[in-house]
């Protein structure tokens, strides 16, 4: 599997650890490296020499970027995805081998590593048996079926799969509970999620969908147990903490929804898409002047245009009209010329008795798209009300006139 012309990619922030490894890989007639001190230093190579390089074998701990971020990287990168990657590890890291065994290696190398251990896992590489080389080739099958609209095509492979491949039992299991989340069978999915970890108790990604399917089935107590049991191996899960957070949310728990919501935002402080999640289910809710207690001075500047729309919708149900004017105006200095947020405006406005600035905003939607028509339709119905409106004055002051008369 293994082509000893091709180049190989070793990660480690210790130089001397890096050469033991290339010196191994020398002796076993390998040709062509690439060094990296840290993760990030390993992306820009993999970005300039992807085509060159058959395999990673990187450290774990690393300042810049870890192993374990690096290897996220890799994995959802379609261009990179399907790289062969292996860790070397220390004996105290069975947590740390889970969660990378979740994101999809081709095996470890145990510290201090010795020249027989690498001549194993190569071999392991170039036999179809391997439980890594097994477990992509089910997949990339289950995803093909998956994308044709077949989802019980799938799940009667990975039927079968459970069945052939008892030591992937965990994986597979995981996999079979998506397809039936796909097809609307949330006990069976449940079941599958249990069996999964109760095979591989450390296989976060299974706590975590398990949550989810006890959130769907508003079994909060359930859903925040396999959360926390999902924490307890990876503390740091951005989207653990989210959900977390939500779930205290929806039961009103306001003070424990907003620590795991600062939680996440603090292990994903880059995540803009996180920030919008967080300020959005306070408004699903009806919690905005919560959300801007708890979240405003930290988050208001960060909010997309459709967050700021929202909020402002939020307003206008509250008969805040003001404050939603304010929330729209500052969504248009954004984006300027966005009509979903003029035409609210515009209809913030008619809510608000100024027919001027609703006229106004509706023209220039209606400049912008002339088949906007709920813009359209406002508009006529206040220009239909205002002629009738200036005709009843007219009648009014003739009959006055005549009166004088």
């Amino acid at each position: 599997m293994l082509d000893k012309d091709k180049a190989i990619l070793v990660v480690d922030d210790i130089q001397p650890a890096r050469e033991t490894i290339l010196n191994i890989l020398r002796v076993l007639g390998f040709k062509r490296f690439f060094e990296a001190s840290n993760g990030e230093e390993a992306k820009d190579i993999i970005e300039k020499n992807y085509d060159e390089i058959q395999l990673i074998i990187s450290d774990w701990k690393m300042p810049v970027l870890n192993g374990l971020d690096l290897l996220r990287w890799i994995r959802r990168n379609d261009k990179y995805k399907d790289m062969l990657f292996i860790f070397t590890t220390s004996k105290g890291e069975k947590e740390d081998i889970a969660l990378a065994s979740e994101e999809g290696i081709e095996g470890y190398l145990l510290k201090p590593v010795t020249i027989d251990s690498v001549i194993k896992k190569i071999e392991q590489l170039k036999n179809k048996s391997n439980p890594s080389y097994v477990v992509k080739e089910f997949l990339h099958k289950v995803q093909e079926l998956v994308e044709k609209n077949k989802p019980k095509e799938a799940l009667s492979l990975l039927e079968k799969g459970i069945e052939e491949y008892p030591h992937l039992k965990a994986r597979l299991s995981f996999e079979a509970a998506k397809v039936c989340r796909i097809l609307g069978k949330l006990e069976k999915s449940k079941e599958y999620l249990q069996e999964a970890v109760k095979e591989s108790s450390l296989m976060v990604k299974a706590w975590s969908l398990l949550a989810e399917v006890y959130l769907e089935e508003k079994d909060y107590l359930s859903a925040i147990g396999a959360l926390e049991k999902a924490l307890n191996i990876n503390p740091n899960s951005t989207n653990n903490l989210f959900l977390l957070g939500k779930i205290y949310l929806i039961q009103k728990d306001l003070y424990k929804a907003r620590d795991y919501f600062t939680m996440a935002l603090n292990s994903d402080p880059e995540n803009t898409q996180l920030k919008q999640d967080i300020w959005n289910i306070y408004l699903q809710l009806d919690l905005v002047e919560e959300v801007m207690r708890d979240f405003g001075p930290m988050l208001f500047d960060t909010l997309t245009v459709d967050t700021l729309n929202n909020l402002a919708v939020s307003f206008r149900k509250q008969g805040k009209i003001d404050d939603a004017i304010k929330v729209y105006k500052q969504a248009l200095k954004k984006e300027p010329e966005n009509e979903k947020v003029m035409y609210n405006l515009a209809v913030a406005y008619v809510n608000l008795g100024n027919i001027n600035n609703a006229l106004k905003y509706l023209k220039k939607v209606l400049e912008k798209d002339a088949g906007f028509t709920p813009a359209k339709e406002l508009w006529e119905k206040i220009t239909v009300k205002a002629k009738k409106k200036k005709k009843t004055e007219s009648v009014q002051e003739d009959k006055e006139k005549i009166s004088d008369k």
